[in-house]
């Protein structure tokens, strides 16, 4: 028999006469801590709003932006809207360069929480905390820079 580890962690088993086996996942170190991740592509539905919070007993500023992501559905008319939050550097660059309409990729994690209405109702939440976030479409001019709209609350 033989063994091949492939990306993601994969072990493919052949016998000599070459017949392969159901890959059967066997997830390894980092592999293993990372199960939790997320890649998305779609439109920002607004503007990217930022706000900069005192962390470290107020000697430090971390900023912090919430962005709406307008995901296609697969072979569907219809979108989902994904709430996105992205933290220091990564909401910087959200600050300057992302705007309303504007295709981006974004990678990060899931997070769910809850919260109580006024009513007493529960709502439940997810969120993806972006790690990254990439261009989807070539800018058409410099003109896509948000630095004269910018806005920090």
């Amino acid at each position: 028999m033989m063994r091949y580890i492939g990306g993601m962690g994969m072990v493919l088993t052949a016998k000599i006469s070459g017949c392969i086996n159901k890959p059967q996942p066997q997830w390894r170190g980092a592999e293993r801590d990372n199960m939790n991740s997320v890649a998305l592509i779609g439109r920002l539905t607004a503007d990217a709003t930022v706000r900069v919070t005192k962390t470290n007993k107020g000697k430090d500023e971390l900023a912090i932006a919430n962005f709406t992501l307008a995901v296609n559905r697969a072979g569907s008319e219809e979108a989902d809207f994904i709430r996105c939050t992205a933290f220091g550097k990564t909401a910087e660059f959200a600050e300057q360069y992302l705007g309303k309409g504007i295709r981006i990729g974004v990678t990060g994690r899931i997070q769910t929480g809850s919260y109580e209405k006024e009513d007493g109702g529960t709502v439940y939440t997810t969120d993806v905390i972006v790690e990254r976030i990439d261009f989807a479409d070539a800018p058409k001019d410099d003109n896509n820079k948000r630095s004269s709209r910018s806005r920090r609350k």
